[in-house]
């Protein structure tokens, strides 16, 4: 309410914007008199359908159902794959069968071990 009083003081009574003298008497009539006729156009309104936009649409959902297939199928396989069931066998292990399985996997016999231990 302070801003009206505010503005009302700064205004001292005058008023900035004028309309000339009958001007909204026959607005009505002059915008109706310039929107089109119902039968010049068409009963109704017709919107243009852009088929390269429907097109476009199809293609996006359809790349995007692709993607999340590829990456379920990723998924699927990856936790079945066999260093998943070698990293689960490892941690069971022992410490000395664990040394064993390590030197089979490396091609290492004692031979190869006991010259690494004498260089060290």
């Amino acid at each position: 309410m302070n801003e009206e009083k505010y503005i009302h003081q700064q205004m001292k009574g005058k008023q900035p914007f004028k309309v000339p003298e009958g001007y909204f008497d026959d607005l009505a009539m002059r915008i109706m008199t310039n929107l089109p006729d119902a039968e010049q156009h068409g009963a109704t309104p017709t919107v243009a359908v852009h088929k390269h936009r429907t097109v476009r649409l199809w293609i996006s959902v359809a790349a995007a159902c692709l993607a999340v297939m590829v990456v379920a199928t990723a998924l699927l396989f990856q936790q079945d794959s066999p260093q998943h069931v070698y990293k689960v066998q490892a941690t069971e292990m022992s410490g000395d069968r664990f040394v064993d399985e390590a030197a089979d996997y490396a091609m290492i016999d004692n031979t190869d071990i006991y010259a690494y231990l004498e260089d060290n």
